[in-house]
């Protein structure tokens, strides 16, 4: 069930071909951090596509060719360096550089990982300003192995777990069911990422937080809060422990026509 093709990409990034998207990609305003006291709001990109080209790793160079009409300075493609099954095929981030003043220009992460089915690119981009430093991507890699800790494909659906952090269960929201596996990205000690479809993403991402509040009431949460952009609804939601705690993002997007929205959700712990 995965997306169609065609969704404009925002700061000129494109689709590139050997790719299938696995949910609307979203595209939404978020306040990550805050300098001197003050927010820092960026608009932001995820978006998770499924591998369908022969070549895996020439898909992620292709993507990462494309980087160079972003503002991250030097950046360069890597082997999976994580711990354990936390070991990406490929890997590049960067960028959100400072000078000693407020993050400027973008940030990006790309992570291509195996799974037991068709590989999975996972794409994220930050934008703190327009300008910044020009892009250099370094992407003289060798190719490397495929690597052998895959993420695990085995359908879920309502009430399973969705992920795990520090031994606390989230799970899959009524009405969502995930639409691929979710993926152990490094996020400190802990960090998953997954892409759900949902009847109602607004249902879905209040369904996530209320769970983890029913597990451990000593989180924060921010939203949910809705909006629209560009004709797409989006609803944002977090939940954050702190001091030695984990915590979880969720964002859901839908435009008119969709059949279903789209519910990315990525988690990480201290």
């Amino acid at each position: 069930m995965d997306f169609a093709d065609g969704v404009t990409l925002p700061f000129g990034l494109k689709q590139v071909a050997g790719t299938r998207p696995i949910g609307r990609p979203a595209v939404f305003d978020e306040v990550p951090l805050a300098y001197n006291g003050n927010p820092i709001t960026t608009r932001s990109l995820r978006a998770a596509y499924r591998v369908v080209g022969d070549d895996p790793v020439a898909v992620f160079r292709s993507w990462a060719k494309q980087l160079e009409v972003l503002h991250v300075g030097s950046v360069h493609m890597r082997g999976g360096d994580g711990p354990g099954d936390r070991q990406p095929w490929l890997q590049l981030d960067g960028g959100g550089f400072s000078g000693g003043g407020p993050p400027i220009g973008d940030w990006v992460d790309l992570q291509l990982w195996a799974t037991d089915g068709a590989p999975v690119l996972l794409v994220t981009v930050q934008r703190y300003s327009d300008d910044g430093p020009a892009t250099n991507v370094d992407d003289r890699l060798a190719a490397p192995r495929r690597p052998n800790a895959v993420v695990d494909n085995s359908e879920r659906s309502s009430g399973d777990v969705l992920f795990e952090e520090q031994g606390q269960e989230v799970h899959v929201p009524s009405g969502s069911r995930p639409l691929m596996g979710t993926v152990p990205i490094f996020g400190g000690t802990g960090g998953s990422y997954s892409v759900l479809s949902s009847d109602d993403g607004r249902a879905a991402v209040k369904a996530l937080v209320d769970d983890a509040v029913a597990g451990n009431a000593n989180g924060q949460v921010t939203g949910p809060t809705s909006s629209t952009l560009d004709g797409v609804r989006v609803t944002h939601a977090s939940f954050v422990i702190d001091a030695g705690g984990w915590s979880f993002d969720a964002v859901a997007v839908q435009a008119d026509g969709d059949p279903w929205a789209t519910v990315y959700v990525t988690s990480a712990a201290d």
